[in-house]
């Protein structure tokens, strides 16, 4: 499969668009400002592609194993995020998403799907407040860097960090993997929703502070009003934050003195992430509505009222329905 030559048209800002662009802006700083003041992200965009697609020749070449089929060629060909793509239709094919964990754009899409599972998950939380409730809603970010000697080292320690956690009644996380020279990285990129009592202690709250970067805001009922667009923004530039790409993943350091080692070693990881097949993205709590937190009074209580009385109302709706449909169908007979 070639290389397409990718029409690309600049989109609006949402929130999401706001959280995958923050969360890939590292990649190219500068281009990424001058798309942000034009409105117009193209270049930014074509600048991660062509970067991405060094890389991938570069894995092909050391032997990553995805790469060996048509996935080389949907990769190369991702669709990007932040633009609207298309392709001159005598290609004849349409963009499908890589999904490789190494993609910058799959990246940014799973960046994106964050910041939709908040956004449900703060209306389940807004819906029906009580009025002696508090009205306010405590978010978290952060992101933890670890290196280890293996790369089983590095997923079982942002395990660990993920059980150190608070307890909240939802939680996103997502996990990244690269390599340094001699050792593998990790990130575990997390946010929390409303910290919930039975939480880690102070002390251990200034460690973790030492160890990664932590973020926290409340969202108060003035800043929810009447509509949730200004709280959305604010989140999607903080999730783009906590989420961001890890530049080293698609970049080599300047004067690295053992460049094909590295790449060699990048892809033996990536084999090893495709033949475990660990989890890299996961939600709980009210951020799935499973209630997957231990605080059985207020973790899904919300959103289960909210199901349910949407259910009702759907049910009554057939009801009637079925009353106007049964009252034609007599009235045609009776004529």
């Amino acid at each position: 499969m070639v290389d397409f030559k990718m029409r690309m048209e600049g989109q609006k800002p949402t929130p999401q668009r706001v959280a995958a662009g923050r969360s890939l802006q590292g990649l190219a700083r500068t281009k990424y400002r001058e798309g942000v003041s034009a409105r117009d992200l193209t270049a930014f965009v074509e600048s991660v592609q062509k970067s991405w697609r060094i890389l991938l020749a570069e894995l092909k070449e050391h032997g990553y194993g995805q790469l060996d089929s048509k996935k080389f060629g949907y990769a190369r060909n991702c669709p990007p995020v932040l633009v609207k793509a298309s392709v001159p239709s005598e290609y004849g094919a349409r963009l499908v998403p890589c999904k490789l964990p190494s993609c910058p754009f799959c990246h940014g899409r799973t960046v994106m799907k964050v910041q939709d599972t908040l956004s449900m998950a703060l209306d389940a939380l807004a819906f029906d407040r009580d009025e002696s409730e508090s009205s306010a809603l405590g978010i978290q970010y952060g992101f933890f860097d670890i290196t280890s000697t293996s790369l089983d080292g590095a997923y079982e320690r942002l395990e660990e960090l993920w059980a150190e956690q608070a307890k909240f009644q939802g939680t996103v996380s997502k996990r990244s993997f690269w390599m340094r020279s001699a050792s593998f990285a990790g990130r575990l990129s997390f946010v929390g929703i409303n910290r919930l009592s039975g939480g880690y202690e102070e002390d251990h709250y200034r460690q973790l502070h030492e160890q990664g970067a932590l973020l926290d805001f409340m969202l108060s009922s003035e800043d929810w009003g009447g509509g949730v667009s200004k709280p959305r923004a604010m989140i999607g530039k903080y999730s783009g934050a906590a989420f961001a790409y890890p530049k080293e993943a698609l970049y080599l350091p300047e004067d690295f003195p053992n460049a094909r080692g590295l790449r060699r070693g990048s892809a033996v990881m990536l084999n090893a992430l495709h033949e475990k097949k660990w989890r890299l993205y996961r939600t709980a709590g009210i951020c799935r509505a499973n209630g997957a937190s231990n605080n059985e009074v207020s973790s899904t209580a919300t959103f289960r009222r909210a199901v349910a009385t949407n259910f009702d109302n759907v049910l009554s709706q057939l009801r009637e329905l079925k009353d106007e449909i049964r009252q034609l169908k007599k009235e045609g007979i009776d004529e």
